[in-house]
């Protein structure tokens, strides 16, 4: 049986101004490895123990697998391992986001149909400066499976830094009616709340902040449990410099939420109390009220 892709436990860095814990069971992407900076500490390569993750290490394991490649070049479980190992490689500052795009491209055509090999490829394509070639690879995500939530959010994204605002409202249009498709077939198997948070990150996008606030009050009343739109409520009011309602807001939020995020929830709380400085661009993504990625 074929090994199972691993979820690597870095999330995705995400989000143009509000678009918070939106995904069903958001993927721990390679965004998150890729936008961290080179540690500047000094690694001794006499060091007697080193550890697993050391660069010396890894780059050892690199050419193991390249050289198993040679003799077997589509080999999932050695590609994979390749893949893994450059993106520990890309966290220390030794390799770059292209390095992992030729792993990628095979894992991709070896697993037709699973979308988490071609939303990480689009990643590596965006941070290799290829966004032409990112948008196109979460196109084909999406073509495959409209409402994947993961593909969505990179690709409305993409949109929004592109100045594209009016492409991404059509994207996530047809999106929401694909959701609502599925879901009369089969109750609740597309996330359609979070397809409208992205919308409303639309609107954020134009300036339209009245009727991204009107879109989280009506998400909050049709799901009074679900803490989403109440955060991003929050954050815009943070952003206009309504600290005490934002606040009231995050706590409402931190109360509903599940325990993975209220950690985050908690550094909104504590930021909005501690400043008046406008909240950034999100920076984390994370699960719905119903379900924990693993």
């Amino acid at each position: 049986m074929q090994k199972q892709p691993r979820r690597w436990g870095t999330i995705a860095v995400l989000g143009v101004s509000s678009l918070v814990f939106i995904g069903l069971s958001v993927l721990p992407l390679v965004g998150g490895i890729m936008n961290q900076q080179k540690e500047t500490t000094a690694i001794s390569t006499a060091k007697p123990n080193a550890t697993a993750d050391s660069p010396e290490i890894l780059k050892k394991e690199e050419e193991g697998y390249q050289l198993v490649l040679k003799r077997d070049p589509n080999n999932p479980t050695v590609l994979q391992g390749l893949l893994e190992t450059r993106l520990k490689l890309i966290q220390q500052g030794v390799r770059q986001p292209k390095d992992v795009i030729e792993p990628l491209e095979k894992l991709v055509k070896l697993n037709p149909g699973q979308p988490l090999y071609p939303i990480l490829l689009g990643q590596a394509q965006e941070k290799s400066g290829n966004s032409t070639a990112a948008a196109g690879t979460y196109r084909t995500v999406l073509d495959q499976q409209p409402t994947n939530t993961e593909a969505l959010q990179r690709y409305v994204t993409l949109l929004l830094q592109q100045n594209q605002a009016a492409a991404a409202f059509d994207v996530l249009q047809k999106a929401s009616a694909a959701a609502k498709q599925t879901n009369q077939q089969q109750p609740n198997s597309a996330d359609l709340p979070a397809i409208e948070l992205l919308m409303g990150d639309v609107y954020l996008a134009q300036q339209k902040t009245g009727e991204a606030i009107a879109l989280y009050d009506r998400l909050q009343k049709a799901s009074p449990n679900d803490f989403r739109p109440v955060v991003a409520k929050g954050i815009v009011l943070k952003n206009q410099g309504k600290n005490t309602e934002a606040l009231t807001l995050f706590k409402s939020a931190q109360a509903l939420a599940p325990a993975q995020v209220k950690d985050k929830i908690q550094q909104l709380i504590v930021s909005t109390q501690g400043t008046t400085t406008p909240t950034p661009a999100n920076p984390f993504s994370s699960p719905s009220p119903q379900s924990s990625a693993p």
